[in-house]
């Protein structure tokens, strides 16, 4: 009689920090070529969610020139001045907050995009 012999399987956090990895590493390098967020979330198989992520900490990292394949100029200005004018009444700590942003936007212009532009915009 032979002996069984088990594979012992990947732990699910491994296996989803390497595909996750993987997945980062392919939005990065679309990102450098310009590609739109729609077409991106397909080729790298994730969530909207975790596509603007990846996006957010592209832009932070590498700091491209634009940031208008995924956020247009008008919109960028709108978020850039909203930003200025919580920085004038806000802490610091407090100065690149989502919310105070979203709310100085009256709510009229999506978290994303908000998220887009602080990762543009804030110092390192």
């Amino acid at each position: 009689k032979l002996p069984t012999i088990t594979a012992q399987p990947m732990a699910n956090a491994e296996v989803t920090k390497v595909n996750r990895s993987g997945a980062r590493a392919l939005a990065f390098k679309l990102f450098a070529e310009g590609c739109k967020l729609d077409d991106l979330k397909h080729k790298i198989e994730r969530a909207r969610s975790t596509t603007i992520e990846y996006l957010a900490e592209y832009i932070a990292a590498e700091r491209p020139a634009s940031i208008e394949p995924w956020v247009s100029a008008p919109q960028l200005n709108r978020i850039a001045e909203a930003i200025a004018g919580v920085q004038q009444h806000a802490p610091d700590d407090e100065a690149w907050r989502l919310q105070p942003i979203f709310a100085a936007l009256d709510g009229e212009v999506p978290y994303d995009d908000i998220r887009l532009v602080v990762a543009h915009l804030k110092p390192r």
